[in-house]
Formats: C-alpha cells, sequence, structure tokens
C-alpha cells in the first residue's frame, strides 16, 4: 500500500479526526480529543468525545487502525476534569 492509498484510506475514518485516543463502550466507539488550559493558575484536562454507534464498517476500520497505529486504540478512556459528549448515529 502506497503513503497515498493509506492516506485516502485513513481520511475517510470519521472517528479518527482529531482523536488523541480511541475507546470502546459496549455499543460505541469514542473518539476523545483531550487538551490541557490553564484557567485563573488551575491546570484543566478538557476531553471532547464523541461516541460513534457501533457499525461493521467501523469496527472493520477500528482493525484496520489496530493494525498500523496501536498506540491511538488505548481501549481506556483518558481521565479528565471536565468533559463533553456528542453522538454519532
Amino acid at each position: 500500500m502506497t503513503k497515498c492509498e493509506l492516506e485516502i484510506l485513513l481520511d475517510e475514518i470519521d472517528f479518527l479526526d482529531n482523536a488523541n485516543n480511541i475507546y470502546e463502550t459496549k455499543t460505541y466507539l469514542v473518539r476523545q480529543e483531550v487538551s490541557v488550559e490553564i484557567i485563573n493558575g488551575i491546570t484543566v484536562v478538557y476531553s471532547r468525545d464523541t461516541f460513534y454507534a457501533k457499525t461493521s464498517l467501523r469496527m472493520s476500520q477500528l482493525e484496520f487502525l489496530k493494525s498500523i497505529r496501536p498506540s491511538l486504540v488505548n481501549a481506556k478512556r483518558v481521565p479528565a476534569t471536565m468533559t463533553t459528549r456528542t453522538y454519532v448515529d
């Protein structure tokens, strides 16, 4: 597989955009975007979690990601002090 072909495949994976971590729940794949901010001298770890409904396509894409970039698919949520959630079918 060429680099160009790999980039095209990765662009098609919707739950990969801006992901720092990807983990699974019983019914969802979760993309976690983690950032750190200092607010009034207090360090805040902020997580934007997007829950994607598990589909056969997304599950096969997840297996592909695990094979090429296992460090991204952590299987555990990174703890945060502030969290937002979004759900995608």
